[in-house]
């Protein structure tokens, strides 16, 4: 008895879980401007002004990202 309601519980939670982690995806597609540049090897102040003042970056539905200069 006890291993049968744990077993429902456990379904219960993944379906929970799958729903509330698929709904928010579709939240990010649109094209957004770079708003702050965080580098992990140094780069000059000029390059960071052209990627601040020319840089956006572009989500599509099926999860993919692509950044460029305008």
């Amino acid at each position: 008895m006890k291993k049968s309601k744990l077993f429902i519980f456990a379904i219960a939670l993944l379906a929970v879980l799958m729903i509330s982690c698929h709904k928010g995806r579709n939240k990010l597609v649109n094209s957004w401007k770079i708003t702050a540049v965080e580098p992990k090897l140094p780069i000059s102040d000029s390059m960071k002004n052209v990627i601040l003042t020319q840089g956006t970056l572009t989500f599509t539905e099926d999860g993919h990202v692509t950044g460029f200069l305008t």
